[in-house]
């Protein structure tokens, strides 16, 4: 799969886990954006995976929107249109 889709879809499902307040789920998409191979150009994923990870270890719902922006930005995305 394409990288940029892969983090794209990632970003869909923690946009939905915020919305539920599913903090334990956004951790788990965080770690495995952080841990997972990111080839493309993507090297710039891990610290921003690593800054959500912590926002939704605090449950901090305004940082987690902050770096999923920055994931957006990241991928050329407008935010308000991810799905």
């Amino acid at each position: 799969m394409n990288e940029r889709i892969s983090i794209l879809k990632d970003v869909q499902a923690i946009d939905r886990a915020l919305g539920d307040s599913d903090y334990e789920a956004i951790c788990d998409l965080g770690d495995s954006m952080k841990s997972a191979d990111r080839d493309d150009g993507f090297d710039a994923v891990t610290p921003i995976a690593d800054s959500l990870l912590s926002a939704a270890e605090d449950e901090d719902s305004v940082a987690v929107r902050k770096w999923m922006g920055e994931l957006a930005n990241l991928l050329g995305v407008d935010e308000c249109n991810w799905e």
